[in-house]
């Protein structure tokens, strides 16, 4: 009996043992489910703050880019976004201009903190924002002509093939073909034409009411291009030679006399700019992105062609890097030999052209009593006040100037060319568009 006793005794002790052991093994896990749990909502708590954060950021950006929409000058502009009801998080804006770009930018950063720390940036966001740019538009005029009779009508075969916008009115007669919007800045309904002619109207048109300022001067391509200094006796004649150019001069008063000044290599990692106090006249082969500025008159005397573009339309490869801007103070003029082998050959243009104080036209078309033949052009075109091209038929069969096949470049949409101006509204602001935004490095 007493090793019986004792036996279930020593029972009794092995399942305290074993209890008082489980009990701690449940305890130190419920602890740790514990302790687990509350990292887990501390973890939930600091993801949502980021989260929150971030969006406090892209807010601030969203809003300073409806801001700096009506400004003339954003660049240095700084302010600050409180926090909304409910949050802890407010944002420090600043706002700069690129200047190391080839294109007009500005630099959006939202510095994003806490109000019981305002020292402490929790989070950043930047964007950078571009401007709309002249080269968005295939045809942007600010003014058509003296209606009726002195404005250069859209007539039967002429074909816009690319978005068209007139601060005014649109001259329309016959039969023209419109391959994209065309827009304008007048009432309903946009276009005029000749008293008793039969006319076509566009088919995409639409009556915003902008009016773009047409810039008058090339300041960005005036800073940081290459300046080329002459005298009033002189002009200067740019060779484009693939992937550089000779520069030489020419007397105005002796148009035979020409002398060489210089050769140069385009850089091939980014664009480059030259700016001509004076005339210039322009012809070659471009390899490059290349913009030439003047302060007078731009005058294309041949051909202005990339080197990878199709030999006989003119048309450049979608994946071509190769663009070239014409940007002229005064004309963008079309001077072509009219001797043989010229006669009636036709020129090719690849450029995004821009006549800032007048327009885009060809020189002294009425002396020549015939065709000039076809002007093929890929590009785009921005004047002050539509020129006269050609196709002027005189009694019926001789035609004079040029027959116009004419296509936008859409590439200019992504490749535009370097230090080009961008477009302003009637009261000088900027429209801005997002190009890319990240986390600050």
């Amino acid at each position: 009996m007493k090793k019986a006793a004792q036996f279930i005794r020593n029972e009794d002790g092995v399942a305290l043992i074993a209890t008082v052991g489980l009990l701690l093994v449940l305890v130190t896990m419920s602890l740790g489910f514990l302790k687990m749990s509350s990292y887990e909502a501390d973890s939930k708590e600091v993801r949502y703050d980021q989260l929150r954060a971030f969006w406090k950021a892209e807010e601030a950006l969203s809003r300073t880019r409806a801001q700096i929409n009506k400004m003339k000058e954003p660049d240095g502009y700084k302010t600050e976004m409180p926090e909304n009801e409910g949050e802890r998080f407010a944002a420090k804006i600043t706002v700069s201009r690129m200047d190391e770009q080839e294109f007009y930018a500005y630099r959006i950063v939202a510095d994003v903190y806490s109000n019981d720390d305002p020292s402490t940036i929790l989070f950043s966001l930047s964007s950078v924002e571009k401007p709309k740019m002249v080269t968005d538009y295939f045809m942007l005029f600010h003014y058509a002509g003296d209606y009726p009779d002195m404005c250069p009508y859209f007539d039967t075969g002429d074909t816009v093939n690319g978005r068209l916008h007139s601060n005014t009115f649109v001259p329309i007669t016959g039969k023209p073909t419109f391959n994209g919007i065309v827009t304008t800045g007048d009432p309903f309904p946009g276009y005029k034409t000749l008293p008793f002619k039969r006319y076509t109207p566009p088919k995409k048109m639409s009556h915003t009411g902008e009016v773009f300022i047409i810039p008058t001067i090339a300041d960005k391509l005036r800073a940081v291009g290459e300046n080329i200094q002459l005298s009033s006796e002189q002009r200067a004649v740019i060779e484009l030679n693939g992937d550089g150019y000779i520069l030489k001069v020419r007397d105005i008063h002796n148009e035979q006399m020409v002398r060489y000044l210089s050769t140069a290599a385009l850089p091939k990692s980014k664009g480059s700019g030259i700016f001509v106090e004076g005339d210039v006249e322009v012809s070659g082969i471009l390899k490059g992105r290349l913009t030439i500025g003047s302060s007078g008159d731009i005058i294309i005397t041949d051909d202005v062609v990339y080197s990878d573009s199709d030999k006989r339309s003119g048309k450049p490869p979608d994946d071509s890097r190769n663009v070239l801007g014409l940007v002229a103070e005064g004309n963008v003029l079309v001077k072509q030999k009219q001797i043989a082998p010229y006669i009636g050959k036709g020129i090719i243009i690849n450029a995004s052209i821009m006549a800032m104080d007048s327009s885009f036209s060809v020189l002294n078309y009425r002396d020549y009593w015939q065709s000039m033949g076809t002007m093929h052009l890929w590009g785009n075109i921005v004047q002050y006040q539509r020129g006269i091209i050609g196709n002027v038929r005189l009694r019926g069969s001789i035609e004079m100037g040029y027959k116009k096949d004419w296509h936008y470049d859409t590439r200019l949409q992504t490749v535009s060319p370097p230090f080009m101006p961008p477009l302003k509204d009637e009261q000088g602001n900027m429209r801005f568009k997002t190009i890319y935004w990240k986390r600050p490095d």
